[in-house]
């Protein structure tokens, strides 16, 4: 879905722009900012968290309209609330602004432009970019922004430069495109994988900010960071299993082969065993096979989760195959890859039988095994794994007490 300013100046229905403010004890500012979003919104909304004071009252008498929360449910529960509020009214826009008179409200337009002349999905306002006035933000907030919009970079927008600004606008396009779960603060790195993940279109424009402004903010940013962090770790691990386990699963292999082959060189030299570089190798050995079936179960686990939505023939075949017959599709390549392994197995103990010397011919053969081995073991754990998953869900399998 596209808003093009041409289209609707010339249509005959205007599109209709509500500005959405979540908002927890800020009597002393929210007065303001309804009243100065007004001025460029058909409407606007304001999700009243649970506030103890007269945040909600005031909001409503600026001519705003108020969602009450019985209880302080968290910044990313109310931007949920407001999205499926603006949503049922029909907004062709929809506008965040923080509630504590950090951001201009007379800068909306700029935010609301790129969607109506460019057909953006979603606007970001950052105050990290354009000709603004400098903005004195605190030294620990600018790393702290700066860091978590390096993270969120690397799993979604390669070109960010503010992944934490409240000051945002989506298209009715892109709301409907998100399935949003966070309560918290994260909700706004969320909001950018998400889009990332349904390939959304995003811009920045320049905003100023203000921190002079009192009771500018209630969270602790060094939590709040910590937070988002783990959030975009978890999407990451989630999104892309495979990635993020096997590579470094793959890595812990090679480092275990490097001590073993170290170890074997050592012997054959010296007739010295290295009980160090054994027990490394064999550590490296563990914490790898862990990664790689992690990694192989979350994707079948993902195939899953996004049944439907792949679109390829290839991507059809693997998630009909791995979720409707996976000791098929796991178990036969694990039981291929093991007998591999054993016949190498058997190969490197008459070659050290026959020649009572550890040689490079024989080390291959040893890597050879232990790496087919490991693969098989892996293969065969998932399969078996979601066999029994299949099984259950299937009610084949039941637990009578």
């Amino acid at each position: 879905m596209e808003l093009k300013h041409e289209q609707n100046s010339s249509g005959s229905k205007p599109v209709k722009i509500i500005v959405c403010i979540p908002a927890y004890n800020e009597e002393k500012n929210i007065g303001n900012v309804v009243r100065k979003a007004r001025n460029h919104a058909d409407e606007v909304i304001v999700c009243n968290d649970g506030s103890t004071d007269n945040t909600a009252k005031i909001a409503q008498d600026q001519g705003a309209s108020v969602i009450n929360h019985p209880k302080n449910y968290g910044y990313g529960k109310s931007i949920r609330t407001l999205f499926e509020k603006a949503l049922e009214r029909k907004a062709d826009i929809i506008v965040t602004i923080d509630s504590d008179g950090q951001h201009d409200p007379a800068q909306i337009p700029d935010i609301i432009e790129p969607i109506l002349k460019n057909g953006f999905d979603i606007v970001i306002g950052s105050r990290f970019i354009g000709n603004k006035p400098a903005v004195r933000i605190p030294f620990y907030r600018t790393l702290g922004i700066k860091t978590i919009t390096k993270f969120t970079k690397h799993a979604s927008y390669k070109n960010l430069t503010d992944a934490q600004s409240g000051f945002r606008g989506y298209s009715r396009h892109a709301l409907q495109m998100m399935n949003l779960l966070e309560d918290g603060m994260q909700i706004s790195t969320e909001i950018l994988l998400r889009a990332g993940s349904n390939r959304l279109s995003i811009t920045e424009v320049p905003v100023t900010i203000s921190y002079d402004v009192e009771n500018s903010s209630t969270h602790n940013f060094l939590s709040h960071g910590i937070r988002v962090l783990f959030s975009v770790i978890q999407f990451i691990s989630l999104r892309h299993p495979l990635l993020f386990y096997g590579v470094p699963g793959v890595t812990l292999i090679a480092v275990s082969g490097y001590f073993a082959y170290n170890a074997l060189e050592l012997f054959s030299q010296t007739r010295f065993i290295s009980i160090n570089m054994i027990l490394l190798s064999i550590t490296a050995t563990i914490i790898g096979i862990i990664l790689l079936t992690t990694g192989s179960i979350l994707f079948t686990i993902s195939l899953m989760l996004t049944k439907g939505m792949r679109v390829t023939l290839a991507s059809r075949i693997i998630e009909f195959v791995s979720l409707r017959h996976p000791l098929v599709f796991y178990g036969l390549p694990g039981i291929t890859f093991l007998a591999v392994s054993g016949y190498f197995a058997y190969n490197a103990l008459e070659y050290f039988a026959s020649y009572r010397y550890v040689t490079v011919l024989l080390t291959n053969r040893l890597f050879v095994m232990v790496a087919a081995a490991i693969i098989g073991i892996v293969l065969l754990t998932t399969g078996s794994l979601f066999y029994s998953i299949a099984a259950m869900l299937k009610g084949k399998i039941r637990f009578d007490l």
